[in-house]
This record gives structure tokens, sequence and C-alpha cells, in this order.
């Protein structure tokens, strides 16, 4: 509900481009959020989730004409005692998002390439980049994003000090051309739009080549790191020849297998190329695929890179080089098990993924844990991939292995649903069959549930054989309590099947996605099983994490990225850093000095090392997220603030101010 509409007319200090405050401005509350002006500025404090300050054009109903700008600026102040994550959202016919991390104390230009509805034309098969009407826009928005983000006074506290447009946005240089298709040329980039790294021709991929190889040759890791890319320099603790976790100071940390304290700085699917292209039934957008059912092209690219079709010795040691130079110490997800095979670096494994052959519940992406069948596949996990995978079988003796996970963002569902899928199962379903089994410990008989749920089963046999989910809410307290028993069961099984072959080496959980923080029963069920607690951040920071009722167990975040619009690409990602490739750089510092400063956290891994594909990977996903292009051009912007954050990294770990 929006609250105290208060209309100021307020001249603030004219700014470069146009002040969109300096004619007068409303402002508006939502949810439990403060607004007031104070010092030349307006201050807005949120203190929970989907709280939001909104600044409107003076006159009821107006809207602000931004579709002859090229950017948005908002400039605003932290004066919180600690990092916060500020959201900005511009409302016109649709909303769009972005934001940043800022720091206590900063006062900060957050910079929006505006996203003109005019830009790109859509058509069939092409991802469409998230567009609004930018002459109609409504209102500004700072607020508070979901997820993490907890009720507790001050969790925002800032001062917006300008609201401007820079540049002019002239349609007829960035509105896509006619005929818009093809759309893709031979090296799998924009036909249309220019960058200077955009390859013309064969001979640039060799030149790049030629130029980041003495850049390669002469890297070093950081001062202060050992072999394995722990803190040289701090506290020794006992070497056991495995990765382990221990507390120090009050901060979980890993300890490498010297016995080093180590914080596991990474990047995710570290291999030449991943996701292909689609092209049967729509090779009119390609300009040279080949008339097959997908293309990669970026196989095609780095042969003509190191001139042979034998690439990957080549690729693989550039790519060793690469995670020197650019200050990264672990591999995380999804490698290539031949980099693995031939690198110095410490890894990550992901042992399996939720197989279509396992057991099911309901329509879930999540196994039925109390199923025969789960128990007894996951029993023999481990040796099946040793039998199966050469990686797997060498991890097992090889102290550069930190640990396992074992899936990724399972589907628990939202608040209730889980034990809402479990009550519909039919009876032959094991997780529901458990469920009765479970109520009949608590109850003396089916009398004394439904006095307690409200309910009128005839027998347990009847509520076994129900399909129904109890309209009324009673029952949350025991099926709540059953969620986190399946929960605990999931792990227990999870882990023991790592520790079964390997005890040696760590369990890293299942990377939570974002949204299961609201569900602090499934953390406790993993921290009573998992050595490492694995979850993926797609936030400008981790301010407000943890929620409420967190156990204090070390946490990895197994996936996180910022993407910007550049080099031809269609969309940002999951988290928009800012106007260009800058921002992005400053957004990697920002987010991993807060992790650093963070007494959970044990690492971070950048989801992922390559952008994905122009068109789209099999879910659609194309997103501009990579320390690389598809051409396996790096982003330098990004790659010197991941180099520039290691250099720094463990006396920010320690808490010194660097």
């Amino acid at each position: 509900m929006l609250r105290i509409a208060l209309i100021l007319i307020l001249a603030l200090p004219a700014l470069a481009g146009e002040d969109l405050l300096a004619a007068g401005y409303r402002f508006e509350t939502q949810g439990q959020a403060q607004a007031a002006i104070e010092d030349g500025g307006l201050v807005a404090r949120l203190d929970r989730v989907d709280a939001a300050v909104r600044l409107l054009p003076s006159a009821e109903g107006a809207v602000w004409d931004l579709s002859g700008s090229e950017l948005l600026v908002v400039e605003l102040e932290n004066r919180a005692a600690h990092q916060s994550r500020i959201n900005v959202r511009l409302r016109a016919d649709g909303e769009w998002v972005g934001g940043a991390a800022v720091n206590p104390g900063e006062r900060r230009a957050l910079r929006f390439r505006l996203p003109h509805r005019w830009e790109q034309p859509p058509a069939k098969g092409v991802p469409q980049p998230r567009q609004v009407d930018t002459q109609r826009v409504a209102s500004v928005d700072i607020f508070m994003q979901w997820p993490f983000e907890r009720s507790a006074t001050g969790v925002i506290d800032c001062r917006v000090v300008g609201l401007r447009t820079e540049g002019t946005a002239d349609p007829a240089s960035r509105r896509m051309p006619q005929p818009y298709l093809p759309l893709v040329d031979a090296y799998g980039q924009n036909v249309h739009g220019d960058w200077p790294e955009k390859v013309r021709s064969d001979e640039d991929l060799r030149a790049a080549l030629a130029a980041e190889r003495p850049q390669l040759e002469a890297a070093r890791r950081p001062s202060g790191w050992n072999a394995y890319g722990g803190w040289e320099a701090g506290p020794q603790l006992e070497a056991t020849s495995s990765f382990r976790t221990a507390k120090v100071d009050g901060r979980w940390w890993l300890v490498d297998p010297s016995g080093r304290l180590f914080f596991s700085h990474g990047i995710d699917v570290l291999r030449p190329h991943a996701d292909a292209m689609r092209t049967s039934g729509r090779l009119e957008l390609f300009a040279a695929a080949p008339d097959t059912n997908s293309w990669q092209p970026v196989d095609r690219n780095l042969q003509v890179k190191y001139g042979t079709a034998d690439y990957l010795p080549a690729f693989h040691a550039d790519l060793e080089r690469r995670l020197v130079a650019w200050g990264m110490n672990s591999i995380g997800a999804w490698a290539s098990e031949a980099f693995i095979a031939s690198a110095r670096t410490p890894y990550t494994l992901q042992l399996t993924e939720i197989p279509a052959r396992m057991p099911r519940l309901g329509g879930m992406k999540l196994y039925d844990v109390f199923d025969p069948a789960y128990a007894a596949w996951m029993g023999g996990l481990l040796a099946e991939q040793i039998a199966r995978r050469e990686v797997v079988r060498r991890s097992i003796d090889d102290p550069m292995c930190i640990g396992y996970f074992i899936d990724n963002e399972l589907g628990w569902g939202r608040d209730g649903q889980l034990a809402a899928v479990i009550l519909a199962c039919p009876p032959e379903q094991a997780a529901k069959a458990e469920l009765v089994r479970f109520l009949q410990d608590r109850y003396t008989g089916i009398a004394q549930l439904n006095s307690s749920w409200g309910a009128d089963y005839a027998s347990w046999d009847a509520l076994l054989a129900a399909r129904e989910v109890p309209a009324q809410v009673q029952h949350r307290v025991d099926t709540d309590a059953f969620a986190e028993r399946f929960a605990e069961r999931y792990f227990s099984i999870c882990r023991d099947a790592v520790k079964r072959g390997a005890p040696h080496r760590l369990y890293l959980g299942s990377r939570f996605i974002g949204t299961d923080s609201v569900k602090p029963w499934l953390y406790r069920a993993c921290a009573k099983s998992s050595d490492v607690l694995s979850v993926n951040i797609y936030a400008h920071g981790v301010a407000g994490f943890p929620v409420a009722d967190y156990p204090d167990v070390p946490v990895l975040i197994g996936e996180f990225h910022f993407g910007v619009r550049q080099r031809g690409m269609m969309s940002q990602g999951l988290c928009l850093a800012g106007a260009d490739e800058g921002d992005r750089g400053l957004a990697y510092t920002r987010f991993m000095e807060g992790a650093l400063a963070h007494p959970l956290i044990v690492g971070a891994h950048w989801f992922q090392f390559r952008d994905q594909p122009l068109l789209g990977r099999g879910d659609g996903e194309a997103y501009q997220i990579g320390f690389v292009d598809n051409t396996d051009r790096p982003y330098p912007a990004l790659t010197a603030a991941a180099r520039a954050i290691a250099e720094r990294m463990y006396g920010l770990r320690a808490g010194r101010k660097e």
C-alpha cells in the first residue's frame, strides 16, 4: 500500500545532463519505508522487504519522457554503517531493475543505460532484452528486493542527492537496422553494431592471441599466496593434506592442505565451450551456420585462434595462466575434466545433478528421498562415479580437490509447498507413507490429529489416500516439521555418499537458489550434514544474508554474476551492473568486498567463464556474463577488478582496512 504521498518542490543543485528533480518532484513511500528531505537530498530508510521510496514528477499523473537520453544516473550516499544492496526500479508500462552494492559512507553515481523499447525490434527466436516505454516513466524507485533482505531497522539508509539523464540517444544509430536478419555472423557475434573487440576476420583471432600471450607468460600469483593459493603469511594451522574448514577469530575459513587459511576465489564452467545455438528451423537467423541441428561457433574460433583442430592442450595451458593472471585460486563447478587434470589449481567437482531415472516428488525438481531406490543409488554414487570418470577417481587422493557438490538449485518450493506436494501425492508415494508414519508418532490417534488440524479424516488410511491439501493452516506446524525431516534425510544421504568413499573430502551441499533464503529449516537441515553450505546469490551484494535463524556454518557462494549489454549481446544476465564494463568491474569489487567481510563466507565462484550464446542456450538464457566473450576475448575491466581483489583478498578477509 502506498502512503505518505507528499508533494514537494525542491530545487537540487544542477548537475550534468537534465536534472529530473530541479523542476520539483513528489515522493511516496511503499511498505515499511520512511522518507524525508535532509541535507539537500531525499533520505530513504527501508526496513522490510518490498519497501520502496518512489520519486515522481511534481504534477499528479505526470510522467518523465526519457526517450531521448542515453543514461539514467541516480546519485546517492549510503548513510548506513554497513554495505547496502540498493536497488533502482524504473516504472513505465513495465518495470526495469538495476542496482548496486554501496559501501558505508560511499557517495556513488549509479549509471544505467536506458532500456528504450525502440532499440531492438522483436524477431521470432531472438532473445529480447527487457525494455519499457521510456517516453512515459511514471517513477524511479529506491527499493529493497527479495531474496536475502530481512526486516531490521536501517537495512537501507541512503540519501538520494541527484537524479539526472546523460547523453543523447539517437534512434537512427541505436535502432537495429533493417533487414534485421541474419543476426549472427560467422564468429557467433551480433551482425549489427560495432565495438573495439569485434572480430571481423580470422586474423583478428590470431592477433588477439599474440597480444595476450606475453601478458599471460609474465603473470604471477598475487604476492603472499602459497602453492594452493592460500594465505602464506597468515596463521599456520595443522597440515592435514586435505582441504578442511576452521573458525579463526570469529570468521570461517577454508584451510588448505598445508594448514594455511584459504578463501576460494573462482570461476564456474571453465571449459572451451559449453552451450551451442539451435539452428534447426531457423537458419535465417545465421549468416554462416551449417544446416544442422545446432552450431557451436566457439569451437571454430578456437581452432582458428590456435591454428589447429587439436587446440585443447594450448587452450588449457592458457586458461591456467589466465586464472593466475586474474587472481583466481579455485576451479568452480562444471569445469572441463581434462582441464582439471592438466591444471595446478584447487578444484571442486559436481558428482551428479538430479538424473531423470531417480524417483521424483510430484512435479518438483526434487527426489523422493524416502524411496528405497534413491537411497540405494546414492549409496553407490561415488563408486559409480569413480568407475566412470577418471577425474573423480583421481580426486580421492588428490590434495587439490576441495570437495564435492551434489545437485544444484533443487526445487524446494515456495514456503509450505514441499509439504503441500507430499500431502497431495498418491498413497504409494514413499514420502507420503513416511509422512503418515511421522504423524502417527506425534498423535495418539486420527481423532487427535483431526482436532489439531480441524480435519475430518476417517482413519490413517483415509489420510494416506487423500489427495487434497487441508484448507486450514493448522497442519503447517506438523508438515513444516516433516519438511525439515525430509531435508535432513536428503542431506544425510548425500553426506554418506561422499564420506563413505572419501572421508577426507568436503561435502559442499547442493547450492541453494536465492529464493530458498526464506526457509531457515532448510539451512538448518543442510548444516547438520554438510561441511560447507553453498548458495547461489544473484544480487548486487551479500547485505542481508543470512536470514534469521541461520546456523553458524561456513558458506560458499556457488554462483554470482553481473552483466551489461555490450559487444552485441541481448541480455545483461540476472544482475545488471550498470552502463558499461567499468560499472561491471566495480560491481565485482563491491560484491567481493562484502563477501570477504562476511564472517560465514569462505569463497565466491563467478558464473560463468564464457558469455552464453548470442541466441541463448537450451533454456533461452543469452546472458553477457563471461570473463571472456564467444570469440575468447577477455573483458579487461572485469579481469582487472578480479586481480585487484585478489591482491587485497586476505587482508580484507582478516578484517584489515586495505
